[in-house]
């Protein structure tokens, strides 16, 4: 089971484009396979009489139609911004342009 661990690692750390030097991935072998006897019991039980406690169908979204709802004005939405231009909101620039 540890090399099926390993293995895995491997795979999700290329799909991810993540490189894992070979301790990091032993100590994560290692971390994995410790959690992974702590639920071995839990594997051993008999669950056949329990309900789910969670549906397996799938549910569909539903939608439903848009409604035109009463709004705030312009006025009001501005009331309490610190600075505006026209119909927007005017923020301080937090961010440099220069790389």
């Amino acid at each position: 089971m540890v090399r099926k661990i390993g293995d895995q690692i491997e795979q999700l750390a290329r799909q991810a484009s993540l490189a894992i030097v070979k301790d990091e991935q032993e100590q994560l072998v290692s971390q994995l396979s410790c959690m992974l006897e702590m639920l071995e019991p839990i594997l051993e039980l008999d669950s056949s009489g329990a309900e789910p406690t969670s549906c397996g169908v799938f549910h569909s979204v539903v939608c439903r139609e848009d409604e035109v709802a009463p709004s705030l004005s312009l006025e009001q939405v501005f009331q309490n911004a610190s600075s505006r231009d026209g119909d927007y909101f005017k923020v301080p620039q937090i961010a440099s342009l220069e790389g």
